[in-house]
């Protein structure tokens, strides 16, 4: 007796084992990959992630952000300045509409 075939059911489970093995293989050189993408952005910016990480890079951005938004409350309040309008001419005067 020489070597047989192998049945159906053995041959679809190698190929749903190879399948699934090429899937966490895949999944993984993805990962790898987006993680050298952010180190390779990281060394181009020149920023690193554990400036970023902790209780101390949480409140340096937001630091950061306080001071973005004041500098941009503060450009807004001097665009304002010196914007003097009458009332009369900023609601529509004082006359009545019987009297248009």
């Amino acid at each position: 007796m020489g070597p047989s075939m192998p049945h159906g059911a053995d041959a679809q489970l190698l190929a749903e084992e190879q399948a699934e093995s090429a899937s966490v293989y895949s999944k993984f050189a993805r990962k790898r990959a987006r993680v050298e993408e952010a180190e390779h952005m990281d060394d181009a910016l020149g920023v690193s992630k554990s400036e970023l990480k902790g209780r101390e890079g949480q409140q340096e951005a937001k630091r950061a952000r306080r001071e973005a938004d004041k500098s941009f409350r503060d450009t807004r309040a001097d665009d304002t300045a010196g914007f003097d309008v009458r009332e009369d001419v900023l609601m529509g005067g004082g006359d009545s509409f019987k009297g248009a």
